[in-house]
Order: C-alpha cells, then structure tokens, then sequence
C-alpha cells in the first residue's frame, strides 16, 4: 500500500491551530480580516482554513503576550519580531519598546516573588 498524501500540504489545519493556541475559529478569522496573518491558504474541496507553521508561531507568541496583558497592537508588533512573511502592524518604536520590556520585567520580577511566597507558604503548612 503507498503512503497517503498529505492533503493539507504540510499546512496545519485550523482546527489543529484551535487547539495549540487555544484560540477559538472566530478569533483566528478575526486575526485574517484584520490583517494580521498575511494570507491564509484554503485546502481541499471544502476550501477549509490551513496555517504555516510561522503563522501558527505567531498566534502562540501573540496569545502568551496577550495573557500578560499586552494590547493586540502591541502583541502583535512583537510577535512578528523574526518572522519575515508576516505582516508587522503598528511596529513599536524602539523608546516604546524598551518601556514595554522593562514593565514586562517589572512584572515578571513581581510574579516570581509572589509564587516563592506561595511555596513557602504552602511548605509551612505542610507536615513533615
């Protein structure tokens, strides 16, 4: 028997970019109209939605920017820093951008105290 064909052409299918990102169907068509995922290849009879694997990169790097509390704008400038087939939106001027590093290190820096005081906290609590 010979292999099947990949009818997808190495294309991740949308329902697989749902899953890794964690983003619904809506939300991935909302990031198409808008512009921020260049164009997306339609496979097969029923023409569904396939991503490249840099354009599923980018919607995982703009949902982890986005649950740190970055706005889509600025997610999406910093997403698309190495990814030269995407379109940059609204790139972030370099004064922009290092205040925005350093308030994300600020905050990073914040989180890490406050988890330490959680697991120092539980260990107190915990027999031995």
């Amino acid at each position: 028997m010979g292999a099947k064909s990949d009818p997808t052409g190495g294309l991740v299918p949308a329902t697989d970019v749902e899953r890794r990102t964690r983003l619904h169907r809506n939300q991935l068509r909302y990031y198409e109209v808008h512009g921020f995922l260049g164009t997306v290849a339609r496979v097969g009879r029923s023409h569904r939605r396939a991503y490249t694997e840099e354009q599923v990169t980018y919607l995982e790097r703009i949902t982890k920017l986005r649950a740190a509390g970055l706005s889509l704008e600025q997610a999406a400038a910093i997403a698309a820093e190495g990814l030269a087939s995407l379109p940059v939106r609204a790139p972030l001027s370099g004064n922009r951008l290092t205040q925005l590093f350093e308030r994300l290190e600020a905050d990073a820096e914040r989180l890490i105290e406050a988890v330490c005081l959680v697991h120092e906290l539980r260990l107190a609590r915990r027999p031995f």
